[in-house]
């Protein structure tokens, strides 16, 4: 396991297994590439730097999980596993797993760079247009949504499609069914707004945790560690 995604990405790096590209435009360049290394099924982890009209250290990371090795590599499995021994060796793992209680904090990487009201805006981050038909930038892709159950107080967290519509807002996608929106439901049949914190650029292992998707692309912003 990893103490952050930096750490991560410093050990695709020393396997071999990080790209670095440099110059690709957030407006579908980025998603393409992706998609289509992803499609040949053994590409790297790929480190988008200098994103078009972006500062240098503005950075997108990508395709975390698109193979075994790596799979296993963050899930701290034997990295030789695959197919169903790749899948018994999780299932092993996650047998007796002690439960860590949360600590409470005042303080954190998380908060070192505060933006709050008008100052607020989203598209500082090199967010891509990652597929030709999509509505727009989608800033949530590979983050976690974090909901609070207003009846009972336990924390879901989920992966949530979320899409810049303009400098402060977005719009969150979930399905009927999911735990998010049943969640959400009950906050507005209390006719009280949801409260979700959106985490961009977080560990991979708690990302694997909310969602099945591979390809799906988190935020990493050099000169902000909570970024």
């Amino acid at each position: 396991m990893f103490n952050d995604l930096r750490e991560f990405i410093e050990e695709a790096r020393k396997a071999g297994e990080l790209t670095i590209v440099e110059g690709a435009d957030w407006d579908l360049e980025l998603g393409t590439i992706t998609h289509l290394a992803g499609d040949k099924g053994n590409s790297p982890v790929f480190l988008f730097d200098r994103i078009k009209n972006y500062p240098p250290g503005y950075r997108v990371v990508t395709n975390m999980f698109t193979t075994p090795r790596r799979t296993a590599l963050t899930l701290g499995l034997p990295v030789e596993a695959r197919g169903l021994d790749l899948v018994r060796a999780l299932r092993d793992r996650i047998k007796d797993i002690p439960l860590i209680p949360p600590v409470q904090v005042d303080t954190g990487p998380v908060k070192e760079n505060i933006v709050t009201g008008k100052d607020v805006d989203l598209f500082r981050f090199p967010t891509p247009k990652w597929h030709e038909h999509d509505g727009g930038r989608y800033i949530g892709t590979g983050s976690v949504g974090v909901i609070k159950d207003p009846d009972e107080g336990w924390i879901n967290l989920g992966t949530y499609r979320t899409q810049i519509h303009d400098k402060n807002t977005v719009t969150m996608s979930m399905v009927p069914g999911h735990r998010g929106e049943s969640i959400r439901r009950k906050w507005w049949a209390k006719g009280l707004p949801c409260p979700v914190a959106i985490a961009c650029g977080q560990e991979p292992t708690l990302w694997s945790a909310t969602s099945g998707r591979g390809y799906s692309g988190a935020y990493l912003n050099t000169s902000s560690p909570g970024a």
